[in-house]
């Protein structure tokens, strides 16, 4: 009880109700409440303690406000408990408590952290709309009826972890501001995360989902654990969550999961591998999922995943020197792995378009002194009248000239200057020539394997 009667002072309110308001510190250590506990309305100035409190009969701590530390550490409820719209402005300890009865904490603000680990709930549990402005700690909790978290905002990294559901969790249009933990969660029965929305990062590491999960119209987080979760009874299907606006995609760690009972569309995803994860541990998490992938038909995230697998395998194989590297940029931008091959004309025109540059720019050096072409023989007297007079005709017949080189089959030995060039600079004319004509050979082929295949 109170520490004296001149720390409680009785007003009433607007509607005749008895109003409770401690001023000092009030010990109710293993206090036992064999009537109905009516804190309707009361206001807590200083440390309320309710360690090892049995409620009997019902709790009534409807509305007012703690303004300290409220302490239930060990309590235990025998019949229905409720806290509906009671403000916490300090910290609130639930911790190993025992709600045998319902529970309702709907409506309520937790100002400050708040802690129900290992406490037990053996009927319904009712946070609806209850806000948490700081951490609030529910590990190893036990809810043995249905836990209602409907429209709840946690603000501040709330913590699952190790909490077992034996019964329903509606989550359904919660919203997490900052991290969330279910790492190693237990859900016996259906989870509903219907509407949530989660923010940066959402744990279900090692976590057991026994029956079915609900994920539709979800906003996802920037990052997304799953690894280690073998246990998944029905298939969790994220293809109909969506793309937070504040990140491109989500971050998915799929390490060691059950790949093949989580469904999701790729092109919403990135497969995120944790510091220090080995490339053996990579490659099956790759290939696992390109497996379902394909297996459920969506050829264009099976597509994005085979792209981002190649340039793994790639970059892993770098570690001798930068070929693996310049082999995977080639094959990335040439034709996006072979995906995309459509890129072949784009490559094929700016490769092109590099070696007229330079052929216009070096016009006469190339045409009477490199590689002569009867069709294109001119003076350099010629050239440079046309230069001046006549620029048009003169890229135009650079443009010939570089298609007659670039997309030519063979060329003329005896029309090529090989020793006359063989020295000095004009080595570089010989260069470009082979250059051009290698380059336009390799372009030929993929093109043709390009119209052959489509």
């Amino acid at each position: 009880m109170p520490q004296n009667k001149h720390d409680l002072e009785l007003t009433y309110d607007n509607d005749s109700n008895l109003i409770h308001h401690y001023k000092s510190p009030v010990n109710f250590f293993y206090a036992e409440f064999d009537t109905i506990a009516n804190f309707w309305g009361s206001q807590f100035d200083s440390v309320a303690d309710f360690r090892y409190a049995k409620f009997i009969k019902l709790a009534n701590f409807r509305k007012g406000i703690f303004c300290a530390l409220a302490n239930f550490k060990n309590a235990e409820f025998y019949s229905d408990v409720f806290f509906t719209n009671r403000t916490f402005n300090s910290e609130a300890n639930f911790s190993n408590v025992h709600f045998m009865s319902e529970t309702k904490f709907l409506l309520t603000q937790f100002n400050s952290s708040v802690n129900f680990s290992l406490a037990h709930f053996d009927s319904l549990s009712d946070f609806a709309n209850a806000i948490f402005d700081s951490c609030s700690d529910f590990r190893r909790a036990e809810f043995n009826s249905l836990a209602n978290f409907t429209g709840v905002e946690f603000k501040n990294s709330p913590d699952f972890s190790n909490v077992n559901f034996k019964s329903g969790a509606n989550f359904n249009k919660v919203k997490f501001y900052s991290d969330v933990s279910f790492a190693g969660a237990q859900f016996d029965s259906i989870v509903d995360y219907r509407f949530v929305r989660f923010d940066s990062l959402v744990d279900f590491g090692n976590t057991k989902f026994n029956s079915d999960v609900y994920f539709d119209s979800t906003l996802l987080p920037n990052y997304l654990s799953f690894q280690n979760a073998q246990e998944i009874n029905n298939e969790i299907d994220l293809t109909n969550t969506r793309i937070n606006p504040n990140y491109s995609a989500c971050n998915i760690n799929l390490i060691n999961a059950n790949i093949d009972k989580i469904r999701f569309r790729y092109s919403r995803f990135n497969l995120y591998f944790p510091k220090g994860t080995g490339p053996d541990i990579k490659s099956n998490v790759y290939e696992g999922l390109l497996i379902k992938l394909q297996k459920e038909g969506f050829t264009a995230s099976f597509e994005k995943l085979d792209k981002e697998y190649l340039e793994f395998k790639y970059l892993e194989n770098s570690g001798n020197g930068d070929w693996e590297r310049i082999v995977n940029w080639i094959n990335k931008h040439w034709w996006g792995y072979g995906y995309d091959k459509e890129l072949i004309i784009r490559n094929t025109l700016i490769l092109f378009c590099i070696f007229l540059i330079i052929n216009f720019g070096f016009f006469n050096d190339m045409v009477n002194k490199v590689y002569r072409i009867e069709q294109f023989s001119y003076s350099k007297k010629e050239i440079n009248f046309l230069l001046d007079n006549n620029t048009p005709k003169i890229i135009f017949i650079a443009i010939l000239y570089t298609a007659f080189i670039f997309f030519g089959l063979k060329f003329n030995r005896k029309d090529i200057k090989i020793k006359e060039n063989l020295t000095g600079w004009r080595f570089l004319f010989l260069i470009n020539f082979f250059t051009q004509f290698i380059v336009g050979l390799i372009c030929l082929a993929y093109l043709a394997n390009f119209i052959i295949t489509t």
